[in-house]
């Protein structure tokens, strides 16, 4: 099974907030946190998510200080886990997908 790409319109940081909020740590930890279960966890799925909504891995590897390489291979190692519908990682995946969702829906009631 392939992942469909997002059909959202974000930025790289809008996506940090939602990963942030979702895995509930911080932007610092995000950033700058040394290598953990959870840290890694919500790195890879930033960087998924990025990749799924054609955010380029270069703005992408800004905002979490990584490298563009160290951006394009994660994603494609968390695009693969989405593929076989690894439990913990989907379930994060499509809170994260509704998070932003419900940021765009918000947005667009405003104007």
């Amino acid at each position: 099974m392939t992942v469909p790409k997002l059909d959202i319109v974000c930025n790289s940081e809008q996506v940090a907030q939602a990963v942030c909020a979702v895995c509930n740590i911080s932007s610092e930890q995000l950033v700058y946190a040394p290598k953990s279960r959870e840290v890694n966890l919500a790195r890879g799925l930033y960087c998924a998510v990025t990749k799924l909504a054609g955010i380029h891995p270069t703005d992408a590897a800004a905002t979490i200080n990584r490298s563009r390489a160290n951006v394009i291979t994660v994603a494609k190692h968390y695009k693969g886990y989405l593929e076989v519908r690894d439990v913990v990682t989907t379930n994060l995946y499509n809170k994260i997908v509704e998070h932003l969702k419900s940021k765009q829906d918000a947005l667009s009631d405003k104007q």
